[in-house]
């Protein structure tokens, strides 16, 4: 139950989970918008150690899925065994398993699409009860806001309730039953939105927390060339072993509805026959969407909305004629689902399994499809107690055929390290944030090949834990990885951009080889480092360590001339405003503060302008009063006349030394603050060229 080293946005999540309560942490970023799940798991990290909240946030989830969905079917059919089943063979269902990660929010949008599912089957809903109402359509919210691409089945849900309605009451609800059945469960899911909203707020961050998502999809549905680059291959369906079951539930589903056949006419026909359609409906919909260039079947995350709505099709397919022996047994049923699936998973009889999987990896969704649609079919063709077991048989072996990372289970793991591995990680993330506070200096390096070998037989790639460690916290890398270079190859102009940017040099290696080389590279560039801060970081038997440097750039043996800007707190600069109120310049006892109101707010000076190939250096210094306290997010940043950003130099008192590009043909300073705080107005500032 723990996200692997190597993953990169559910780490991005665990790193919300821990600092939430932090605004300047991953500011205006669309995660934010899976309010529910972050707010969850904060709570889980904020009571917890990391290996614990991982097992509660992760296992409490998995329990919840499940349980939403044996409560919803046992309310529509009133059967035991057959709703514990189904439920049992999603529990145990490979590929619903920490979609996209363990900490991706897929976790939770499943849990809460079920729990609407069953709040919307049971008696209060079905009579129109407001509260039960608002509650599920809350829910329904909660769920929308953990992956927003399930509003595309809300529909069909509601068409499930209805039916409910119509067989349980004998006929449709009224047009005005109607209005006010949509109207409470609207009412529920825009309260459960406003109080996510208000709580946002709390926490320094934004009421709309998903605005910036929507504007995201919204952009994306209107031109899936954003979505080009994520696209398989030609012939990835043959592949992708997600979709065999989802395959073969659409294909016995439709045949039995369309050929019509020995089924059972009895009170719950009209129940099972919605069930399965809303499950076609959204294959076809989702099917669509991978049609139009969108992504909703390539990839398994993007096609884990399909899961829940998919074994909510199973527990239809069930109940055609569920034999009464099986009710009769209950207990033994599910037992006997839950030992199957657990055997399978755990490895006895999986050598043959997996022999026969790896033998058809060409286009195992393909045969993983027949075999399920054997198990089902056989059922669904004669209901009865021995197809009903021949069915869970042949899921659990389907589901051991199809489950693409076994090797993800403790049974089947040889080095059972993960746990350590996973708090490692947490632990790296956090000191990050604990050297930069405000995640904005930050700039990580790390040795991709590496390993390091937490027992004698078990290596980590300490290149795989770096990516995620830097996701974890936010922080960029030094330049793009994936591979990340070695310290010879990193460019020139991304180590002087750390310098210019103030940034830090966080380096993440286990080898004092890889130190030794970054100070002769920064030798080499006139580079000098000061080491702001060390730490080591265990791994059972063994340890990397974690090195943040400042990049200052050696003072130039050249002489300087004259100022050629001189501001003082006392020159009018102009004050470029977007937020409302307009951020302003005002007096303060022996201060000048310049008090923005959005992130965009500047105060600017004018260019100076001097000849290009006039000088190679700037020498910039900056005087602010003893009695400042600008916060780390305030920056005095320096712009050539084509707008670039030469440097950004924290608003303390210092004197930076900048190497100029050529051709550069005058400089302008600027203050601003991202986190749109005041800033105390320096009392001097000075730029003066070289000779």
């Amino acid at each position: 139950m723990f996200t692997t080293e190597g993953y990169l946005d559910p780490w991005h999540y665990v790193g919300l989970f821990r600092e939430y309560l932090n605004p300047s942490y991953s500011q205006n970023e669309y995660k934010q918008a899976r309010l529910p799940w972050i707010l969850v798991g904060f709570l889980a990290h904020h009571v917890l150690s990391p290996v614990a909240a991982a097992y509660v946030l992760h296992g409490s989830f998995l329990i919840l899925t499940s349980l939403a969905l044996f409560a919803g079917l046992y309310a529509l059919f009133g059967r035991v065994s057959l709703a514990g089943v189904v439920a049992t063979m999603l529990g145990f269902y490979t590929h619903a398993h920490g979609s996209g990660g363990w900490d991706y929010h897929n976790t939770a949008a499943g849990a809460f699409y079920l729990l609407a599912f069953m709040l919307l089957a049971l008696p209060g809903s079905v009579a129109g009860r407001r509260i039960s109402l608002m509650v599920a359509g809350a829910t329904a919210a909660l769920a929308v806001h953990s992956n927003i691409t399930l509003v595309n089945f809300l529909p069909v849900l509601i068409l499930v309730h209805l039916q409910t309605v119509r067989v349980r009451a004998g006929r449709l609800p009224g047009l005005r039953n109607l209005f006010t059945r949509f109207a409470w469960s609207t009412l529920g899911a825009v309260l459960v939105t406003v109080a996510l909203g208000l709580v946002n707020v709390m926490a320094g961050r934004e009421f709309l927390f998903f605005a910036v998502l929507t504007r995201i999809v919204v952009q994306y549905v209107g031109d899936p060339r954003y979505q080009a680059h994520w696209k398989p291959p030609a012939g990835w369906a043959l592949t992708a072993a997600h979709l065999s079951l989802p395959a073969a539930v659409f294909i016995v589903g439709a045949l039995t509805l369309v050929m019509n056949r020995r089924r059972v006419r009895d009170w719950t026909r009209d129940i099972r026959v919605s069930l399965v359609a809303q499950f076609l409906v959204m294959g076809v919909v989702w099917t669509a969407w991978e049609m139009a260039g969108q992504l909703g079947l390539s990839w398994n995350y993007f096609a884990y909305v399909l899961i829940p709505s998919c074994f909510i099709a199973m527990g239809g397919l069930f109940a055609m004629g569920w034999p009464k022996v099986l009710e009769r047994h209950w207990l033994a049923t599910i037992l006997l689902t839950g030992t199957l699936a657990t055997l399978l998973l755990a490895g006895i009889a999986d050598p043959s399994i997996q022999i026969a999987a790896a033998s058809v990896a060409s286009k195992i969704a393909v045969i993983g499809c027949v075999v399920f649609v054997t198990g089902l079919a056989a059922y669904v063709w004669r209901p009865g107690a021995i197809t009903a077991i021949v069915a869970i048989i042949v899921f659990a072996i389907g589901n051991r055929f199809v489950s693409t990372n076994s090797t993800a289970y403790l049974a089947q793991d040889p080095c059972k390290i993960q746990d350590a591995v996973y708090a490692a990680v947490v632990e790296s993330g956090s000191v990050l944030g604990q050297i930069d506070n405000d995640y904005l200096r930050i700039r990580t390096w790390f040795d991709q090949p590496e390993e390091i070998y937490p027992t004698t037989k078990c290596a980590v790639s300490l290149g795989s834990m770096g990516g995620s460690i830097t996701t974890m916290a936010f922080v960029q890398y030094v330049t793009p990885p994936w591979p990340m270079p070695n310290v010879d190859s990193v460019p020139e102009s991304a180590i002087r951009s750390v310098t210019a940017s103030n940034g830090l040099l966080a380096i993440i290696t286990a080898r004092q080889e890889n130190v030794d080389a970054w100070i002769a590279r920064l030798r080499k560039l006139d580079l000098e480092h000061r080491e702001v801060a060390s730490r080591r970081i265990r791994l059972l038997d063994s340890e990397f360590s974690i090195r943040a440097w400042e990049i200052l750039q050696k003072p130039p043996a050249v002489d300087f001339g004259a100022p050629i800007i001189a501001v003082t707190d006392r020159t009018p600069g102009e004050v470029n405003v977007y937020g409302t109120p307009k951020g302003t310049v005002v007096k303060d006892q022996d201060r000048v503060l310049f008090r923005p109101t959005d992130s965009r707010d500047h105060l600017s000076y004018p260019f100076a302008m001097f000849a290009a190939r006039h000088s190679t250096w700037a020498r910039v210094t900056v005087q602010f009063p003893p009695s400042a306290s600008n916060v780390s997010s305030c920056r005095l940043v320096v712009q050539n006349p084509g707008m670039t950003v030469l440097a950004a130099i924290p608003c303390e008192t210092s004197t930076r030394f900048l190497k100029l590009p050529d051709e550069t043909p005058g400089l302008r300073v600027y203050l601003a603050d991202t986190t749109h705080r005041q800033i105390v107005m320096p009392q001097r500032i000075e730029v003066a060229l070289s000779k």
